[in-house]
């Protein structure tokens, strides 16, 4: 096999296994963020955002 046809199927087999990768990643963070919230999770939110404003209201930028 020709050096020429190695690094042909060497970025084949590179690119294929990162798409694989891709997809894998993408469907994990649809299946996490594509649940809707609770109302304990929006009420969670809401109190973690109110906090939050109020530490960095204080801070000086």
């Amino acid at each position: 096999m020709s050096l020429r046809l190695r690094w042909a199927l060497f970025l084949a087999v590179k690119d294929f296994l990162q798409q694989r990768e891709n997809r894998r990643i993408l469907k994990q963070l649809n299946r996490v963020y594509g649940e809707e919230q609770d109302e304990g999770e929006r009420n969670l939110a809401k109190a973690m955002k109110g906090r939050l404003r109020r530490l960095t209201d204080r801070e000086e930028w």
